[in-house]
């Protein structure tokens, strides 16, 4: 069997019984099996402000990291699958148009995202840069658009309204 050791005062002491007992005392009223099914509970889900997305000054793409957002730089280096500064333009284009939502909009992330991606779809990345033929864009995933929108923390830019 396996052995418990506790280190008391510099001293070695084997606590094996009192571990099974716990362990046994665990699975009697299957405490772990419990915590297992537990509910995380009601998410609540968030929306983004249009107001603010609204860039108060001009927005340029530094680096495949790093979008100047008016006042504010965003900064992209935890989105791992971002591979080129083309799809960090095509993320800030998408940033801007949030500025559009209408103010009180009830709109989450989730269903922003999915209509985004449906344009996408159609109108390909011309969509982004107002039916302009822009090169300089390459297509993020979702989660980085969704990444980029988390990481704009201003002005209240996302509100819950409970369900």
């Amino acid at each position: 069997g396996d052995t418990t050791i506790l280190m008391d005062s510099y001293s070695c002491v084997d606590v094996s019984a009192r571990a099974k007992q716990i362990a046994a005392a665990k699975a009697a009223n299957n405490g772990a099996l419990a915590a297992s099914k537990a509910t995380f509970g009601v998410v609540t889900p968030r929306c983004p402000v249009g107001v603010a997305f609204k860039p108060n000054s001009k927005v340029s793409v530094r680096s495949k990291n790093i979008i100047a957002y008016g006042d504010v730089e965003l900064d992209l280096s935890g989105l791992e699958q971002l591979v080129c500064k083309e799809q960090t333009n095509a993320i800030s284009l998408a940033l801007q148009r949030l500025g559009a939502l209408e103010p009180g909009s009830t709109a989450t992330i989730y269903q922003i995202l999915a209509q985004l991606n449906t344009i996408l779809d159609i109108d390909g990345l011309d969509a982004l840069s107002n039916g302009q033929f822009d090169g300089s864009l390459a297509r993020p995933r979702v989660f980085e658009i969704a990444g980029a929108m988390n990481r704009l923390r201003r002005d209240c830019s996302m509100v819950q309204h409970k369900p």
